[in-house]
């Protein structure tokens, strides 16, 4: 597994890039608020430091490093999500309408 390193205000953090897989299962139906998708994404994605649901929460209250963390997993994750949001919308496109008399 190669460990990339960003920059978190005045750390530096070792994320790994995830799956499709992985980016699927956390998105999951769609049903899932932004901000928890962040934290389960950051969960997800950091091998060091340690973090712990209530650690990320506490980190994400700074929006300097909320934005820094975010915006650099959704980089690194680009083209899963993209991926994903291509397929997702795709089966929207290809359900066919229901019918109202």
């Amino acid at each position: 597994m190669e460990l990339i390193e960003i920059a978190v205000g005045a750390e530096t953090w070792k994320v790994k890039k995830l799956s499709q897989y992985h980016v699927t299962k956390l998105i999951g139906t769609g049903g899932k608020d932004l901000g928890d998708l962040h934290v389960d994404m950051i969960l997800a994605s950091v091998v060091e430091p340690k973090l712990k649901r209530d650690d990320v929460i506490k980190i994400l209250e700074d929006d300097e490093k909320y934005f820094a963390v975010v915006t650099e997993l959704e980089r690194i994750n680009e083209k899963g999500i993209r991926a994903l949001g291509n397929y997702m919308q795709s089966s929207i496109r290809s359900q066919p309408k229901s019918e109202t008399n």
